[in-house]
């Protein structure tokens, strides 16, 4: 599972990174949660734009939009037969920036957050999936979910699903969604890639988004 991540690079960055011609305004969060609106990047007709989506995906058919609260991930092995995601996973795949994300570890009586991030400092891309609903007399909501999969070495021992990070070199197979065999993508990144350290139990709340959320420290167990 991802439940919280961070964002903080700076637009140039992420247009560098995903290869975008210009990005809406940004604000950097340490604390991103389910429901907020985030950064995406999906493919346009004229090539690759970056937009803002609620994270956690509202089927086309829900009736009520807080059903994306528990739609934060969708399991990539199951996602493609799933009711609430299969449309999606058939036509509208996005990129997921990142700079980080946190888990949780069990620590005697307690639960640990730790913050995970590039071992080389790197910006990660997360594969999701996007969707458009629209409610009684309301506005189009754009949202989205995160693809999870099983854990590599490096993360097995805090948790036992990470999400799927795609390489730079796997962006456009991933967003173009007629590509065959898109399952195949759907793997743990290399266990060189991502580093990680005990970060303060304030990222527990939402309430709590600064900087010193992904200081590290010792461990509170």
């Amino acid at each position: 599972m991802c439940g919280r991540y961070y964002l903080d690079t700076l637009p140039e960055t992420l247009m560098e990174a995903f290869s975008i011609s210009e990005t809406p305004a940004l604000t950097a969060s340490y604390n991103i949660a389910p429901t907020d609106l985030c950064p995406i990047v999906v493919a346009g007709r004229s090539g690759r734009r970056l937009g803002h989506a609620r994270w956690g995906l509202i089927p086309a058919w829900a009736r009520d939009p807080k059903i994306g609260a528990r739609m934060i991930n969708a399991r990539s092995e199951t996602a493609a037969d799933k009711p609430a995601f299969r449309d999606a996973w058939r036509r509208r795949h996005c990129l997921v920036p990142a700079s980080g994300f946190y888990e949780w570890q069990r620590v005697g009586r307690h639960k640990q957050p730790y913050l995970i991030k590039p071992a080389r400092g790197d910006l990660l891309s997360f594969a999701g999936l996007w969707e458009q609903w629209r409610g009684p007399d309301a506005e189009p909501l754009v949202s989205f979910t995160i693809l999870t999969t099983e854990p590599n070495q490096a993360i097995a021992g805090l948790h036992d699903r990470m999400p799927v990070i795609l390489s730079p070199a796997h962006h456009d197979r991933w967003l173009d969604a007629s590509t065959p065999n898109a399952r195949e993508l759907m793997t743990p990144c290399a266990d060189d890639l991502l580093t990680f350290h005990p970060v303060s139990p304030e990222v527990n709340s939402p309430r709590h988004n600064h900087p010193g959320l992904i200081e590290p420290i010792a461990s509170q167990g």
